[in-house]
């Protein structure tokens, strides 16, 4: 994807502004998994009753389309350089992130062909209200800053809230319209620094008075000042955003692990298989060797399938050729710390620690709920974190990225294996191969989940 505007000027990397859009929404399609078969099985809905509130859906409704609104709308009252108050830039800018983040999504939506959870349709992914939500709000705070844009990016988070909540999607679905709405703005939208002004002491004739000078800065921040070549640059923050296809490869449960019974639910109908990713790893560089960063990695999927035997799943009997809905949820982030070593040399080797929360939910329940139960376990424990690779050129490198953790009841490993290009020092896009294992063990629940595939990642640094 270009830098665009770099500097406050237009990027020049691409012959054409676009040109980055178009192949972006390529590595969608290719990246996309294949159209639902829908009618092969019957739609699954929630395996239990999982209350919605029309408040907040209504709200979030609200905000989706309120948002992009208002963020269009301030340009033409947030003056300009010539002393007027349209600010023209900004409306050209929010046109461009609006409509590219828009024509992403919905390209998206039809490559990807997703059940929804509630199954109404299967455009599911990503999600258009957050999309629409997150551009409004990434355009106010990258153009007008963030006193303006912190309370915005609150009511984008409530309105992607307000999506997973009604069932309209699920949370991978939310954070990729997030993410398409915030990385298009940070390709779009420069900011616009308020005019300076300097007061002088003045001397005439009749007497010494106090001169106020007025000079407009016009568009930009201090980072977009024009930099030496030779003068490196430093990013305090990351923005990377991971998706793809993921392939579920096991997902093994017992509830409860003394006495329930072991069943596969990669058996059942696998209606969303593959299923899409979006994760969100968040970082701050402290400096060149050392970085913070936090992750966030969601995974779901709905279906509906049929056991051979009956099973015991949380103190019920589900019976034998009888439809069973089931409903499975894994929330996974972590606070991690990495620190690089040999910063001078082309081998890259980094080895750090952090501490990982997930969150795992498993239901199920016969279409009519007759019967229907649900177990829901919570964990935190220790990670630990490598990276080793090869830096070819300054703009290309090879690297495999490992995160895991075994203990006597929990055993996990997250495995990336990636080519990393440096378009511009401030974006650089990745493409590889992503594996994922967890097993938990509790008194309630036994669940060992291995889910794999491609994988393409986007990030800005700034």
């Amino acid at each position: 994807m270009c830098a665009g505007r770099v500097h406050g000027e237009t990027c020049a990397l691409f012959p054409g502004r676009f040109l980055g859009i178009v192949l972006a929404a390529v590595v969608l399609l290719l990246l996309s998994p294949p159209p639902v078969r829908a009618g092969l099985v019957p739609f699954p809905t929630d395996p239990v009753h999982h209350s919605e509130n029309e408040n907040i859906t209504q709200i979030g409704d609200v905000l989706q389309i309120a948002l992009p609104a208002v963020a269009g709308a301030s340009t033409f009252i947030a003056g300009n350089d010539e002393g007027g108050i349209w600010d023209k830039e900004g409306t050209l800018q929010f046109a461009e992130a609006f409509g590219a983040a828009w024509s992403t999504t919905y390209v998206w939506k039809y490559a990807a062909h997703k059940l929804r959870p509630k199954a109404s349709n299967s455009y599911s992914y990503p999600s258009g209200h957050s999309m629409g939500a997150f551009t409004g709000a990434a355009f106010i705070g990258n153009r007008y800053g963030w006193k303006l844009g912190l309370p915005a990016y609150l009511a984008a988070g409530f309105t992607g809230y307000s999506r997973i909540q009604a069932q309209a999607h699920f949370a991978d679905d939310v954070t990729a319209g997030a993410s398409v709405g915030i990385l298009y703005n940070m390709l779009f939208t420069t900011r616009k620094k308020p005019p300076e002004f300097a007061v002088l002491p003045m001397t005439e004739e009749d007497g010494v008075g106090l001169m106020l000078l007025f000079a407009d800065s016009g568009s930009g921040t201090a980072s977009d000042a024009p930099r030496k070549s030779y003068e490196p640059f430093s990013p305090r923050f990351e923005y990377d955003f991971i998706f793809g296809p993921m392939f579920i490869a096991q997902n093994k449960i017992s509830v409860p692990r003394a006495t329930g019974t072991t069943f596969e639910l990669s058996d059942f109908g696998k209606i969303n298989d593959p299923t899409t990713s979006a994760a969100l790893n968040l970082s701050l560089f402290l400096d060149e060797q050392n970085v913070v960063s936090l992750f966030w990695n969601p995974f779901e999927a709905r279906d509906i399938g049929t056991f051979e035997n009956p099973v015991s799943f949380g103190g019920k009997i589900y019976p034998a050729y009888t439809d069973i809905i089931s409903g499975w949820r894994l929330y996974d982030v972590r606070l991690n710390y990495k620190h690089r070593f040999l910063p001078e040399s082309p081998f890259l080797l980094s080895l750090g620690a952090g501490m990982m929360y997930q969150d795992i939910r498993v239901d199920m329940g016969l279409e009519d709920r007759s019967i229907s139960s649900e177990v829901r376990e919570s964990i935190v424990l220790p990670i630990a974190i490598g990276e080793i690779g090869y830096r070819f050129t300054r703009g290309f490198d090879l690297v495999a990225d490992a995160s895991g953790m075994r203990m006597d009841d929990y055993r996990k490993l997250d495995l990336l294996c990636m080519a990393r290009f440096f378009l511009h020092e401030r974006w650089k896009i990745s493409g590889g191969y992503w594996y994922y294992l967890m097993e938990m063990k509790t008194d309630e629940l036994r669940n060992t989940v291995v889910y794999q595939g491609p994988y393409a990642s986007v990030a800005y640094q700034w």
